[in-house]
């Protein structure tokens, strides 16, 4: 099927009179355009040079379109750090059950990752993030340039998609990646997630061109009460061969929500990550910890005071570490068309 003729099937499913009543469907929503921010600088001090530091973790800006219920549009613009495109597509979507994205935009590949930066309580994803979603090795996640079907139906919702396998806006061979993500909401209060990933390798200058890697992972969110439970499972398989490493990597955060008063909201919260960067080592396992507090102050800004430190073995590539954090998260965006400020 071609892009174009997929494109009229789902203008001509979004036009169809309503199967129970006969009448047409109801006028599109108003046009809605959205001018979002996200400023996160911090403080760090930690056990490696230089010890002490200010940064700007994030300074981003956004433009979110919602020109009818069939067509959404996003661009998203980082002022610190490369590429400076971070998300720029365009979705068409024939109703919650099947939409198309086309554009630059994140994999479908892992909870954590997926996570807002403005809606998750950490101010790192983590050791297991950085190994087998961000590495140059595995990178199974993360931004690139595709496209993907995306929906939901009943309590499930999926999205799988096709890439270039490179976070850079041009593509240099053939090769392509696939990604896919499962999510189950039985409840309110809880979901389960699978995601899975697959990296094809076409290089001529090899004598077998063929060098595939593969991922997969299963996560889970609990909310219990005041309590919220987050748990991911990675494994990431960098190419074939007995000497190829295959990482395992564990990660599970626990947030206790507590209200102060309506402008103040305490967060206090602990992490706790295991990876093992080759399953075929015994020696390379690292162990990660962090705690800390997030203090909301009104409705888009964090107080964010963390501390974290990573214990290697000594076969790992990570060194023994520590940190300690304070951050500023501004995250908030605002409907240009009506001056309203929304989530």
């Amino acid at each position: 099927m071609t892009p174009l003729l997929l494109v009229a099937l789902i203008l001509a499913a979004d036009t169809d009179p309503d199967p129970t009543t006969g009448a047409a469907p109801a006028a599109d929503e108003p046009t809605r355009l959205r001018l979002g921010m996200r400023l996160h600088p911090r403080y760090l001090v930690e056990s490696e040079a230089p010890e002490h530091r200010f940064e700007v973790r994030r300074a981003r800006l956004s433009l979110d379109l919602e020109a009818a219920r069939w067509l959404e549009a996003q661009l998203d613009g980082d002022l610190v750090r490369a590429p400076a495109i971070r998300d720029a597509f365009v979705e068409l979507r024939a109703g919650p059950v099947i939409g198309l994205r086309l554009g630059k935009f994140k994999r479908p590949f892992s909870r954590i990752e997926l996570t807002s930066s403005g809606r998750l309580p950490l101010n790192e994803r983590g050791i297991v993030n950085d190994l087998i979603v961000d590495d140059a090795n595995f990178a199974f996640g993360g931004r690139d340039i595709g496209a993907a079907l995306v929906g939901e139906a009943a309590t499930l919702h999926y999205e799988v998609g096709v890439f270039n396998g490179s976070a850079l806006l041009e593509e240099t061979d053939a090769a392509k990646d696939v990604g896919a993500r499962l999510v189950w909401t039985p409840a309110k209060a809880v979901e389960v997630g699978a995601s899975g990933a697959f990296k094809w390798r076409a290089d001529a200058a090899l004598q077998r061109p063929r060098d595939d890697y593969w991922a997969a992972g299963l996560d889970t969110r609990l909310r219990l009460s005041r309590l919220e439970l987050v748990g991911e499972l990675l494994w990431g398989q960098s190419g074939r061969g007995p000497h190829r490493p295959a990482a395992l990597g564990g990660t599970v955060y626990a947030v206790w929500r507590t209200k102060l008063s309506e402008a103040l909201r305490l967060r206090p919260l602990v992490k706790v990550e295991l990876l093992d960067q080759n399953v075929r080592r015994g020696d390379d396992l690292s162990l990660s910890a962090l705690a800390g507090v997030n203090l909301h102050l009104g409705e888009y800004l964090r107080l964010m005071l963390q501390g974290q430190r990573i214990a290697p073995q000594p076969g790992a590539d990570l060194p023994a570490a520590w940190r300690g954090v304070v951050e500023l998260a501004l995250d908030g965006k605002w409907d240009l068309l009506t001056a309203e400020r929304r989530e």
